[in-house]
This record gives structure tokens, sequence and C-alpha cells, in this order.
């Protein structure tokens, strides 16, 4: 037998049980990042804050928000019965590996 490329199983509730975990922790990091932001905007200028560290924080908390919704779009979508089979590509989109 010949496989092409790289298949991983991954389980239906270890699928569904790491949507949720990945959906949680992007979620924390939006609060993090809000509250970063809300800092560096009252610090201002006048204790060093530059306008990229404010757009940087603001890019990362953007990017945080939009992968919120996509692991929530996923959670209410997951069939919870199904085994998936994953290719490398999609284990990184679904941060199962970096």
């Amino acid at each position: 037998m010949i496989r092409e490329g790289i298949k991983v199983v991954v389980a239906a509730d270890e699928f569904h049980e790491h949507l949720i975990g990945r959906l949680e922790h992007h979620d924390r990091r939006v609060d993090e990042y809000e509250e970063r932001l809300r800092i560096l905007e009252e610090e201002g200028a006048s204790s060093g804050v530059t306008g990229s560290m404010i757009d940087t924080t603001r890019s990362t908390l953007t990017n945080h928000r939009r992968l919120v919704d996509y692991f929530n779009f996923l959670v209410e979508h997951d069939d919870m019965t199904a085994d998936h089979l994953l290719s490398d590509h999609e284990l990184r989109t679904l941060e199962f590996i970096r």
C-alpha cells in the first residue's frame, strides 16, 4: 500500500475537545489583548508608548478575534460522531501542531 502525504486520524471526541480548547484559548487572549490595548492607549506617548506598539497590539487582538470566530463556527458545526482524517496543512490550520 502506498499513501500520499501525511494523514492523521483524530477521534471525534478528541477533535471536538481540541476545538473547544482552541476557542477558549483565543477567547482568553482576546481579553488579555483588549486589556493591553486599553492600557497602551491610556498611557500614550507620555510613557514612551509608540503608535507601532498600539498597532501591533491591535493587529494581534484582531487576529485572536478572527480565530475565536473561526473556532466557534467549527464547534457549532462539528459532527461530534465522525472521526477526522487530517492532512499536515489541516493539523496546522486547526492548531494541533505549529
